[in-house]
């Protein structure tokens, strides 16, 4: 098994135009796109009435369906549900996911025996097995704990591994010239080399790890967001379903955005700029 896994290869520096705009215009830029594409939105379904409110709400809608969901309290049981089950299941994704993916770069014998099997196991359609979760761990924060873990590990182990396989020899060789072998050579070349791979990994893995978390709140809780979401639009009020998902989004952007930057800060040349 001579590949471990098709990973995102991290950006390189941009180039043309963008790279010449200095952030504050990058991030105008960015912003201006949204409020288009909200305005837009409000006039499809507000103005000329292309789109039924019933269906789609528009933006203020959606904005004043947060403001309802923050201002009576009734989001916040649901957001500590969330973050709790999020947490625990994605932190375990993550340990365990570069240690195993470390592992599964670095030694040929568990590449083999280990290999095949994490991928017919990574093949298999995860969403699915949530009823059997619910069945294992009971209806609750167990199960979608669970299910978190298990969509995000398999993008972090598998890119992590991809990491490791493809750090140049001749880095090795240059470190065995000035006496860097072992583990040592392992801790300075290997881990800073494979680093941009494990990013790539973990936010791929935030992504994955949101959509676990909100099918076991819909299909196994009574709380969280998904949870919550599934009582909205059962009641109808689709501007504060709206709303939740948009607080899944942002909270998905935010932390994904958050790798990144620790990504070009610690590895500048591998990220785009």
């Amino acid at each position: 098994m001579t590949e471990i896994a098709h990973a995102e290869i991290p950006a390189r520096a941009a180039t043309g135009w963008w790279r010449r705009l200095s952030r504050p215009a990058r991030s105008a830029l960015v912003m201006g796109e949204f409020v288009t594409l909200a305005l837009l939105w409000e006039l499809a379904v507000s103005g000329i009435g292309l789109i039924n409110p019933l269906f789609a709400p528009p933006p203020s809608r959606i904005i004043t369906g947060l403001i309802e969901l923050f201002a009576s309290g009734e989001i916040w049981p649901d957001l500590q549900a969330s973050g709790y089950a999020w947490g625990v299941g994605y932190s375990g994704a993550v340990v365990i996911g570069i240690v195993s993916g470390l592992a599964l770069g670095s030694w040929n014998a568990f590449a083999r025996l280990g290999g095949p099997i994490l991928w017919v196991i990574y093949a298999a359609p995860w969403v699915a097995f949530q009823p059997l979760f619910a069945v294992w761990f009971g209806f609750g924060s167990a199960a979608v704990i669970f299910l978190v873990f298990t969509a995000a590990v398999f993008p972090i182990l598998f890119n992590t591994a991809a990491g490791v396989r493809t750090v140049d020899e001749t880095l090795l060789n240059c470190a065995a010239v000035w006496g860097i072998r072992g583990t040592a050579a392992y801790r300075k070349v290997v881990i800073p080399a494979t680093f941009p791979f494990i990013i790539v990994g973990l936010r791929h893995g935030v992504v994955i790890a949101n959509i676990g978390l909100l099918v076991g709140e819909m299909t196994g809780s009574t709380d969280g967001l998904g949870a919550l979401i599934v009582h909205k639009t059962q009641q109808f009020q689709l501007g504060q379903t709206f709303a939740a998902l948009m607080v899944s989004v942002v909270f998905t952007t935010f932390v994904s955005q958050l790798l990144m930057g620790i990504g070009k800060k610690l590895s500048p040349w591998h990220f785009e700029a």
